[in-house]
C-alpha cells in the first residue's frame, strides 16, 4: 500500500464519521450527505496526491465539506424551483400532519441559518459539532477572540428569524 493510500485511509477512517455529521446537519438528508462527505474525501485525495501535508485535517475537510454543502444547497433551491409548479395542491393525511409539521419547523430552521451570513453559518455548525473557539478560528481565519461574540449574535439573529418565520 502506497504513502497516500495510507494516509488517506487513516483521514478517512478518523474523520468520516464526524463530516458525515456535520454535513447531514447542514443538508438533512442521509443519501445526499452521504454524497456529499464522498465528494468531500475525494477532494482530499486530489489534494493529497500534489500536496504532502495537512496541518490541520479537521479543520481542512470542514471546510471542503462546508464549501460543497452550500454549493449543494444552491443547486438545490434553483432546482426545487424549476420543479415545483406553482400552485401545486398539497394531499395530505391527518397521521402526516405531524411528521409535515416537524419537517416544516427543520425547513424553517435551515432556511433561517441560509440567511446569517456564511461567517456565522460555519461558526454555528462547527461550534455544534463540537469544535473549539481556537479550532473554529483556525477554520474560519477569524480571530479566536471574536468567536464567541460572533456565535452570539449568529445565536440571536437565527432565533429572531425563525421566531419571523413562524408568524407568518
Amino acid at each position: 500500500m502506497s504513502e497516500l493510500s495510507k494516509e488517506f485511509n487513516s483521514f478517512y477512517e478518523e474523520y468520516f464519521p464526524n463530516i458525515f455529521r456535520y454535513v447531514f446537519h447542514f443538508v438533512g438528508n442521509y443519501q445526499e450527505a452521504e454524497q456529499i462527505t464522498q465528494q468531500v474525501f475525494v477532494n482530499l485525495y486530489e489534494y493529497l496526491k500534489t500536496n504532502s501535508e495537512i496541518e490541520y485535517p479537521k479543520a481542512y475537510l470542514h471546510r471542503i465539506a462546508h464549501n460543497i454543502c452550500i454549493n449543494f444547497l444552491k443547486r438545490k433551491k434553483i432546482t426545487d424551483k424549476i420543479l415545483t409548479p406553482p400552485n401545486t395542491p398539497s394531499y395530505l393525511s391527518c397521521s402526516d400532519c405531524v411528521q409535515t409539521e416537524k419537517e416544516d419547523r427543520t425547513i424553517l430552521v435551515r432556511e433561517a441559518i441560509l440567511k446569517l451570513p456564511r461567517r456565522d453559518q460555519k461558526c454555528l455548525f462547527l461550534y455544534q459539532e463540537g469544535f473549539s473557539y481556537a479550532e473554529i478560528a483556525h477554520s474560519t481565519g477569524i480571530k479566536q477572540t471574536a468567536i464567541s461574540k460572533i456565535l452570539s449574535r449568529a445565536i440571536e439573529r437565527l432565533s429572531r428569524q425563525i421566531k419571523n418565520g413562524e408568524k407568518r
